[in-house]
């Protein structure tokens, strides 16, 4: 949609969240081992991408340093009480490392992945004490409640929110994605993802 010699904003069209991470986390790598470094942006994906760790390491075994960020549904409650207004918006790094694989770190900025909760609810196991609330805004670990019209809590407070506002911005609302505010994510299907490729 937008592109430079340093930068693009791809518009996926709906398609998987996958798909869309995958071209856009190459095509930052590509305008980077040309320019130094690059970032490429993806918004209007109906899917999550996954594991953004993926991404970041596809990168890094081509020799660069590479950061994503993803923003997704609102899920996460900035603090107890408080409605869920960010997705777990995710982020990873990746760094090469000569002869060894790259180290990577990729984390949820919520106390727990949304995928921890699904599989808590599937088989009927209890989250950790503090990690999400009920419909009421209670502390719960039952998976279920959270899913119905509860929320996951932000991992480390403020701190977790604060992340989760920097990736709502940088993927979201830079991207061209849904942000929180402006519409209901969940209805908009339109996940944004930013991703930077730095060749050290």
């Amino acid at each position: 949609e937008r592109e430079t010699a340093t930068s693009a904003a791809i518009n996926a069209n709906q398609a998987p969240g996958m798909l869309a991470a995958v071209t856009a986390s190459d095509l930052a790598a590509d305008k980077a081992l040309e320019n130094n470094v690059a970032v490429v942006s993806a918004y209007n994906t109906s899917t999550s991408s996954g594991q953004l760790a993926f991404y970041a390491e596809r990168q890094a075994k081509r020799g660069l340093v590479c950061l994503a960020l993803a923003n997704s549904p609102e899920f996460v409650a900035p603090s107890a009480g408080a409605s869920p207004v960010f997705g777990t918006n995710p982020l990873a790094v990746a760094v090469p490392r000569k002869g060894q694989a790259p180290f990577s770190f990729d984390m949820a900025t919520s106390a727990v992945a949304l995928f921890g909760v699904l599989t808590a609810k599937a088989t009927g196991a209890p989250l950790a004490e503090g990690v999400a609330y009920d419909a009421s805004g209670k502390v719960t670990t039952d998976a279920g409640a959270v899913l119905d019209g509860g929320a996951i809590a932000t991992f480390g407070g403020h701190k977790g929110a604060g992340l989760a506002l920097c990736v709502e911005l940088l993927a979201g609302a830079l991207s061209g994605g849904a942000v929180v505010g402006q519409e209901v994510k969940k209805d908009a299907k339109n996940w944004g993802h930013l991703f930077l490729c730095v060749k050290p």
